[in-house]
């Protein structure tokens, strides 16, 4: 729920794009990528008011992805999922992106209450992102040193119905790997983000 969230979960999935199906059409592609996604939920503490009603709660969210990708010709729409500075928050999206990549994700998610409307509610997320990469650059023969990526940060929220979160994003880098690939200048980034989770 928006004020307590308990439980484990994991999943496995692979996507397949081979040359021989693909090149039948104007373009080709020529991958296969394999993901591990696990997701770890403990409710720390739930303060309510005498009817019951949650006033603000504490959530420690711990989210663990591995993923391997290859092929000669993967296309965006499989690199921006998989690469390293899509999984590490303050990082852009379609950078680092090698072949393999291990991220853990910790969240502790503060609740606040009801703002008026049922299932509405602000939140603020203290976060701490490690991320490690290895292997070639993806579409490229390109083998750099590995990369050890690292950042920590605030995000301030609007939650609608638990399921839409609207926010803005505070990122301090810790660690950028070998800085050949680096993000605009400086430690600190900032974006707004837009959560759609059913």
């Amino acid at each position: 729920t928006l004020h307590t969230n308990d439980g484990f979960w994991a999943r496995l999935e692979m996507k397949y794009g081979p040359k021989a199906i693909n090149s039948f059409s104007n373009g080709f592609a020529d991958y296969i990528t394999f993901t591990l996604n696990g997701v770890g939920a403990k409710t720390l503490m739930n303060f309510t008011d005498q009817s019951g009603k949650s006033l603000v709660s504490l959530i420690l969210i711990d989210r663990m992805n591995a993923s391997w990708t290859g092929g000669d010709s993967v296309p965006t729409f499989i690199l921006g999922p998989v690469s390293l500075g899509r999984k590490v928050r303050g990082f852009n999206t379609y950078t680092y992106n090698t072949e393999f990549t291990a991220v853990n994700n910790l969240d502790l998610r503060i609740t606040g209450p009801d703002a008026g409307v049922d299932r509405l509610a602000p939140r603020l997320i203290l976060f701490l992102d490690c991320g490690y990469g290895w292997g070639r650059i993806i579409n490229t023969e390109f083998d750099p040193d590995n990369f050890f990526l690292a950042s920590t940060g605030v995000l301030m929220e609007m939650s609608f119905f638990d399921f839409i979160d609207l926010g803005f994003e505070v990122n301090y880098i810790l660690s950028d790997g070998t800085k050949k690939y680096t993000q605009p200048e400086g430690r600190v980034t900032t974006n707004f983000t837009f959560f759609l989770d059913f």
